[in-house]
């Protein structure tokens, strides 16, 4: 077997009990899926279901970290993130901080989320705060530096934002189909 390998944009979610991956990554590495049915329950109770799995390698470019991990497979995770890109002029960061992903402030597709179970085995204790106090934390981990906290938009309102994005078809879309499979049933002799 031919190992393939590519950098990735990942999301460590301590909120989550599952390893995703995207399609698109799954599809550029060229990887096996298997078959294995799982429901995925998000924000307000949405629930996505998967129906395979794959295993994969994941390894720092930074330290020698690496695991074997098992991911459910499915089609987007985020929106691209940030939400937006932002200036860190004027952030002085340390020198000596090796960061996990150094265009952390240009938007980006997420193609890969490690859980909890992955993500507290990847942080480690040190956690900076830049030397400007309103900024962001600067949190070690066998990944590198993670930059983590508000960030705000110059000239523009605060924007919610969502960790994790499940989508479904529109309610009246879901419906109108019930009822077309409904009329088709009802006239079967």
């Amino acid at each position: 077997t031919s190992v393939h390998a590519a950098q990735s944009n990942c999301l460590l979610d301590s909120g989550s009990n599952c390893n995703l991956i995207t399609r698109e990554l799954v599809d550029r590495l060229k990887l096996k899926t298997f078959k294995k049915a799982n429901c995925i329950q998000g924000i307000s109770s949405e629930s996505l279901k998967t129906n395979e799995m794959v295993t994969i390698n994941v390894q720092s470019f930074n330290t020698d970290w690496h695991q074997k991990i098992s991911c459910l497979v499915v089609e987007s995770i985020t929106p691209p993130l940030p939400h937006f890109s932002f200036s860190t002029e004027g952030w002085d960061l340390p020198e000596s901080c090796k960061l996990a992903d150094p265009r952390f402030n240009r938007p980006k597709c997420i193609n890969l989320l490690l859980g909890a179970d992955i993500m507290f085995d990847v942080l480690e204790s040190r956690k900076l705060q830049c030397k400007v106090q309103e900024l962001p934390f600067l949190i070690k981990t066998k990944l590198g530096y993670i930059v983590s906290g508000k960030v705000h938009k110059v000239g523009s309102p605060t924007r919610n934002v969502s960790a994790v994005a499940v989508s479904h078809p529109p309610v009246q879309e879901q419906l109108a189909k019930f009822w077309q499979l409904e009329d088709v049933d009802a006239h079967i002799p």
